[in-house]
């Protein structure tokens, strides 16, 4: 399964973190790939204001057909060693369902969807390791699913805004130097039509045939085939989906690649159209 990395690119808010260096912007830091170069605070970051909030690039590399399988935040961070007996907790990398404004994490009113689609709160207690000041990389749950439901669609993921608070009440420093968005996509398969021969003159119920090719080797699960006479296929307005067909079946569950046209065809030109699934694995 492919799976696409996404770094910061935009700096929205940069809250009440400390950047290093100074002059740097938080997206330019949390993407350059360095431990080099961090935000830090010693402080809770936990209202709106104190949230550093920056963009990801659009899923522009991703096809339109494919599927999303998840969506997940990984990012590295350290800090020093804790008082005894404390546990330094991250409250990292909240996804924000929102175009252009800042939503109160907390407060929510009104209809859900309609503010902002959904707000999805990670709330993911990361405890480094040891307590000590090594830098680790951290990779939070994958969400397989998008926070109202459903599966994931690229217009969703592209409106997500990155941010990032702290929870704990510790006053030692903590910091991050890296964080990015892994999406996990599986292509959608491709159907190749390779019979009837044109023109066909054996029968009036043609056997249809095809190739079935997947990039990530899932095996077709379905297909369904639809026939259209010239007539229909050149009118205005034609389309696959809204336009009734001469004759047609409806999904059938396998394997098979060739569906025998299931009513006599009288002399003329046709069209065939074949879409498959596939078995997601």
């Amino acid at each position: 399964m492919p799976v696409n990395i996404y770094r910061p690119n935009v700096t929205i808010q940069n809250g009440s973190w400390t950047r290093v260096p100074s002059g740097g912007t938080v997206h330019g830091i949390l993407s350059d790939q360095s431990d080099t170069t961090y935000i830090h605070t010693s402080q809770r970051v936990q209202l709106p204001a104190q949230y550093a909030i920056v963009d990801i690039p659009d899923l522009d590399d991703i096809p339109a057909t494919a599927k999303i399988e998840f969506v997940q935040i990984k990012y590295r961070a350290k800090q020093v060693t804790p008082p005894a007996g404390s546990s330094f907790l991250y409250d990292l990398a909240r996804f924000l369902f929102t175009l252009n404004e800042i939503v109160d994490h907390d407060v929510i009113t009104g209809t859900v969807e309609e503010l902002f689609q959904h707000l999805l709160a990670v709330y993911a207690p990361k405890t480094p390791v040891g307590g000590t000041s090594a830098w680790e990389t951290v990779a939070l749950r994958k969400f397989t699913e998008k926070p109202s439901g459903g599966e994931w669609t690229r217009e969703v993921i592209n409106a997500v805004k990155f941010g990032i608070g702290r929870s704990d009440s510790w006053t030692t420093p903590a910091y991050i130097s890296d964080g990015w968005l892994e999406v996990g996509w599986n292509a959608a398969p491709e159907v190749t039509i390779t019979g009837p021969a044109d023109p066909e003159e054996a029968t009036t119920r043609p056997v249809v045939t095809w190739d079935y090719a997947d990039d990530e080797g899932d095996p077709q699960a379905a297909f369904r085939a639809k026939v259209y006479t010239e007539e229909q296929y050149t009118a205005g307005g034609f389309g696959v989906e809204t336009s009734v067909p001469y004759t047609q079946t409806d999904w059938v569950t396998g394997t098979a690649q060739q569906w025998i046209v299931p009513r006599d065809l009288p002399d003329g030109n046709y069209r065939v159209y074949v879409q498959v699934r596939q078995v997601w694995a």
